[in-house]
Order: C-alpha cells, then sequence, then structure tokens
C-alpha cells in the first residue's frame, strides 16, 4: 500500500515537472533533481542487470539551428577571407596572373568570390548525397573539385594566367596551402572528432 502510495506521489511530481518545464521553456534546464536521476539509474540497474559503476550519465549540450547557421557563415568568410589573401600573396611570388588588364584587383577580388560560391555548392552536393565517396577517399575527392572550382572561375572571370608553368604552381601552392589553413582553424573539431571515433 505504501509502495503505491509512493509511486503515486513520484508519478505526480514527474508530471508536475514537466508541466513546469512545458509551461516555462526558458527556465534553466541543467538543474536536473537527484532524487529523479537516482531513480533513472535505479530503474537502469534493474532493467539491464547493470552495475551502478557502470552506468555513466553525459551531459549533452546542442546548439540552436540559427547559431550554427551563423557560426557556419562566419567560418565560410572566415576561410574567404583567407583564399583571398593567399590568391593575393600567391599573385605577388609568382606572378601568375597579368596584371596589365584593366581592372585587375577587381578582377583577381572576382576570381576567388566566383571560386568560392562554386566549390562551396559543389562541396555541399557532394556531402550531402556522396558522404561515403567522401569517407572512402579519405576527402582526397575534394581535390578536383577545388581544381575544377579554380579552373571554372578563371574561364568565368577572364582572368588570364602568364605561362602554364606558373599557372600549375599555382594551384598547387595554392591547394597545399588552403589545406593547412583549414587544418590549422579547424584542428580542435577534427582532433575532437578523432577522440570521439577511438572511444
Amino acid at each position: 500500500m505504501k509502495d503505491k502510495e509512493k509511486q503515486t506521489t513520484e508519478q505526480e511530481k514527474l508530471q508536475d515537472e514537466k508541466q513546469d518545464t512545458k509551461q516555462n521553456p526558458n527556465q534553466n534546464k541543467e538543474n536536473i533533481d537527484p532524487e529523479v536521476l537516482e531513480k533513472i539509474v535505479s530503474e537502469l540497474e534493474k532493467k539491464y542487470n547493470l552495475k551502478k559503476d557502470n552506468i555513466k550519465i553525459l551531459k549533452v549540450q546542442t546548439t540552436t539551428g540559427r547559431t550554427r547557421l551563423y557560426r557556419n557563415i562566419l567560418r565560410d568568410s572566415l576561410f574567404w577571407l583567407f583564399d583571398l589573401l593567399l590568391i593575393f600573396a600567391l599573385q605577388g611570388y609568382l606572378k601568375f596572373a597579368d596584371s596589365s588588364i584593366d581592372l585587375f584587383v577587381i578582377k583577381l577580388i572576382l576570381f576567388s568570390l566566383v571560386f568560392y560560391i562554386i566549390e562551396l555548392i559543389t562541396r555541399a552536393v557532394i556531402t550531402k548525397y556522396y558522404q561515403k565517396l567522401i569517407v572512402y577517399s579519405f576527402g582526397t575527392v575534394m581535390i578536383p573539385v577545388t581544381v575544377i572550382a579554380l579552373v571554372l572561375s578563371q574561364l568565368t572571370v577572364g582572368l588570364k594566367f602568364t605561362d602554364n608553368d606558373k599557372m600549375i604552381a599555382f594551384f598547387i601552392l595554392f591547394i597545399i596551402a588552403r589545406v593547412i589553413i583549414r587544418f590549422i582553424i579547424m584542428r580542435k573539431e577534427i582532433l575532437s572528432a578523432m577522440r570521439g571515433r577511438r572511444k
């Protein structure tokens, strides 16, 4: 009799907590009642025949879609800025493009912008529909995407290369430098993903 009364009072408490969270969704959700947590752990012990030491409780924080969108826009803008600076640096070092044409700086900026947009769209399509291809190739499938985006952006903007050797040197140095820069910027995400896979 007493057990049934305890169960009904616990169920009423849980229902009251659910109603409170429905009424106040902005309430701090980090505070979890220790009694409720203990009850969940004891249910897991009974149901799955586990020891208390083997049960781990993790706190998972998820970001909202809007926050993720802003973070992606900021990250992509940062990557484009690094690409632009890299193109200007390689132009100063290699002089791969003919700088005697009108509006050369604007054409170089347009070249960088068109390249980044083409590559971003192509990467998004490949990531969405051919995820296994990326995994099986360890990401090397993106190298031809980068080369095709460079060629298409050069044809679209009408940027003239000085000669073929400098063009090839620009392509190779640009791709290698981009990989290094992206790894440095995203190393925290990459390393945390690698640690997660090992576990």
